[in-house]
């Protein structure tokens, strides 16, 4: 029973919802879990953006630190490259007259940022190339190592390596620096991905191997028409 002051149609509406209780519940039931919906759904859009905004400033700044740590490993490939060069050019006289020769330090700065952009970069191709060059640089620094220990400690390094070992050393050392180098202009933002890695023919223009001014830089361009 309604209260005689409220108006019919009101009356008629509370009655019917009196009436009717299981389904005007089951409705706000369903209004309530949709405002819910709503709003979940409103949060997840935020804590994704949130997410995409996070990850976008971690790529920039990796992207930021990339061309100081290249610069680094072109010096150590440089470096590395020079020391097999005298390795070879010396073999005979090391022979019998061990040299006290060191391997290149690793840049670790360097290696970490590179690390970083595998785990933070937006670019498959760029995570990919950081991953491949990593791969190749510790694979290329323990051989390199082990060949110069090889001529620091032996007395008779043809025992172990060849002389034609230290140009092989070289080449892969070459080709490391040549996969380097294709970040670069992805990392100065001149371009949004790498550039693909250069063929045998565009390695042999590049100034150490253009016209081979002596038996090492043939011997290494040997290396690159077999194996590049």
């Amino acid at each position: 029973m309604q209260p005689e002051w409220l108006p019919t149609w009101l009356s008629v509406i509370l009655d019917w919802m009196h009436q009717e209780q299981a389904l005007v519940a089951g409705v706000l039931a369903l209004i309530g879990a949709g405002a819910t919906v709503c709003v979940l759904r409103r949060q997840i859009k935020i804590q994704e953006r949130q997410w995409l905004d996070a990850q976008e400033r971690r790529d920039r700044a990796s992207r930021a630190r990339l061309p100081l740590a290249l610069s680094d490993l072109v010096d150590y490939c440089l470096e590395s490259y020079s020391i097999c060069k005298l390795i070879y050019c010396n073999y005979e006289k090391y022979k019998n007259s061990p040299p006290s020769l060191t391997a290149p330090n690793l840049p670790g700065k360097a290696i970490e940022v590179l690390a970083s952009a595998v785990e933070e970069s937006l670019q498959g191709d760029v995570s990919k190339s950081s991953s491949e060059i990593l791969n190749k640089l510790q694979v290329a620094h323990i051989r390199l190592k082990n060949s110069i220990d090889t001529v620091s400690s032996a007395s008779h390094i043809g025992n172990i390596n060849d002389q034609k070992a230290y140009a092989l050393r070289a080449f892969e050392i070459e080709e490391l620096r040549a996969h380097i180098e294709t970040l670069f202009e992805y990392a100065r933002g001149e371009k949004d991905t790498p550039t693909p890695i250069r063929s045998k023919v565009d390695a042999e223009r590049v100034f150490r191997f253009g016209k081979p001014d002596g038996e090492f830089e043939a011997k290494v361009v040997e290396f690159i028409e077999a194996y590049w």
